[in-house]
């Protein structure tokens, strides 16, 4: 996945187009290999691409399965400018002490507290604490499954730095992608 991501991102600047940062998930294997580390920069150098385009999205579970390890590979990636985003946060663990600790750069709150954030109260304050917690330690956080304006709308209110859901696109393929940046590309001529 990084290599095709990688070949994408070189493809995008070949085509004149800003660089466009791309999350890639990554599942506890791939991230618990000795040699993750060296195997992402060799694709970075295979085909050009700064490591500031990519942001490399792990699970709470990950934290746990071996500490110290993560904690290195952490440590080594963000050294070299990858972000590293928490995904799904609030479905397992969400321990407070492992935000401190693993020092992740995003927070993406997971769907389950984005659904009818607008109807509960009890969700909109748990999702303005986690904004308030998240933000005051550094860290941007993304709203999973935005698929209402109302839901939109009290994120908003909030001050969440990004969303992401069906509100604005379902997922597409690549070529839809390049066919949207495109069109705005050309609209700024």
């Amino acid at each position: 996945m990084l290599r095709a991501v990688s070949r994408q991102i070189q493809n995008w600047k070949q085509e004149g187009f800003n660089p466009i940062p791309v999350s890639i998930n990554l599942s506890a294997n791939q991230f618990l290999q000795a040699n993750i580390v060296s195997n992402i920069f060799s694709v970075f150098n295979e085909y050009d691409v700064s490591p500031e385009l990519i942001e490399l999205e792990i699970t709470e579970s990950m934290l746990i399965e071996n500490e110290s390890m993560v904690q290195h590979i952490l440590t080594q990636l963000r050294q070299y400018g990858i972000k590293i985003a928490l995904d799904d946060f609030g479905t397992g663990y969400s321990s407070l002490a492992y935000l401190r600790k693993f020092k992740v750069d995003t927070l993406k709150l997971d769907r389950s507290f984005i659904r009818g954030i607008s109807d509960e109260h009890d969700d909109k304050e748990i999702v303005n604490a986690v904004i308030s917690l998240g933000q005051s330690l550094g860290m941007a956080i993304v709203a999973e499954g935005v698929e209402k304006e109302e839901e939109f709308a009290v994120l908003r209110t909030l001050g969440i730095n990004e969303v992401q859901g069906y509100y604005f696109s379902k997922p597409v393929m690549i070529d839809q992608v390049d066919k949207m940046l495109k069109s705005r590309k050309m609209e700024r001529l």
